[in-house]
């Protein structure tokens, strides 16, 4: 699904955006409070303030995230980073 998102780019010239990962990250997470932690710096360093987000998806492929929505059973998240 990736390899077809990234040929689409491809065909239609889009330049693919760059990953602007946080100046902090990675956040280690190992409780909620660390989460929260998180979520807070990359707000402040996003420029996000603090209302909600109405679309997230969007925000993080303006970002250089690639947002990828499968239908399947067992699985309830999956990250990954690939390199073209």
């Amino acid at each position: 699904m990736l390899e077809r998102y990234l040929a689409i780019e491809d065909l239609l010239q889009l330049k693919s955006v760059d990953w602007e990962q946080p100046r902090s990250a990675p956040y280690p997470v190992s409780d909620i409070r660390d989460a929260e932690d998180a979520a807070r710096s990359v707000r402040e360093e996003w420029g996000l303030g603090h209302d909600p987000i109405p679309k997230l998806a969007e925000l993080l492929e303006e970002r250089g995230i690639k947002v990828l929505s499968l239908d399947l059973d067992d699985i309830d998240g999956l990250a990954a980073r690939v390199r073209r």
